[in-house]
């Protein structure tokens, strides 16, 4: 049926990639998206979104960064859509630097970053435990608002209540001595005393990872 000879062909090939997003089938849209280039059919943007999307969301990195790579080297426009997908693949591979790296061709394009992409590329860092780094986007972030800079993102707990999370679940990463709190534990507190200056909530898995790291 991927072959079917008709006007609506493009339209339902893009169907099929939206139904392996969803469905979180990245050989499946890798396999279509090969099929409709071979065949000369049209990849527009929102087939090539569709791929990215369906790789990313299967954890699938190396093939949604590729995606992205070769999406705007075929023209089409990425946007902060397209970045966050990829960045919530390296939260998920927990590759804090990768994300990082995604982070900056966003900024480096002129791409506003929006809410989920700060969330997605904390929670990423906070897989590794990149601390300082998430320090580093916190102050950049409280700067632009400052500044009146667009990005628009308010510090709050929702925000970064996925990096305390993600640092606590670390609480048994590297190791501690008796009496000693895990390093996670440490470095989730520490970015809790950093984010409560601003909004002294937490959501509650947040806090229930938290109160478990300290109290294990």
């Amino acid at each position: 049926t991927l072959s079917t000879p008709s006007a609506a062909a493009d339209v339902y090939k893009r169907q099929v990639l939206y139904t392996c997003r969803e469905a979180l089938d990245a050989q499946s849209a890798l396999a279509v998206l090969e099929l409709m280039k071979t065949r000369g059919d049209t990849v527009d943007a929102r087939s090539y979104s569709a791929a990215v999307r369906a790789c990313a969301r299967a954890g699938d990195l190396i093939n949604a960064e590729r995606l992205l790579d070769e999406m705007k080297a075929a023209g089409c426009r990425a946007c902060v859509t397209h970045y966050t997908e990829v960045i919530a693949a390296c939260r998920w591979k927990r590759d804090g630097r990768k994300a990082l790296e995604i982070w900056e061709m966003i900024l480096a394009e002129g791409i506003v970053p929006d809410r989920r992409a700060y969330a997605e590329v904390l929670g990423a860092c906070g897989t590794q435990g990149l601390l300082s780094e998430e320090m580093t986007l916190l102050r950049r972030l409280v700067t632009s608002n400052e500044k009146g800079e667009g990005w628009g993102v308010q510090v709050d707990h929702v925000l970064f209540s996925p990096l305390i999370k993600e640092l606590a679940s670390r609480s048994g990463v590297g190791g501690k001595e008796d009496g000693e709190i895990y390093p996670g534990c440490r470095q989730a507190w520490a970015a809790w005393e950093e984010v409560r200056k601003y909004d002294s909530r937490l959501t509650l898995p947040a806090f229930q990872s938290l109160q478990d790291c300290l109290t294990n």
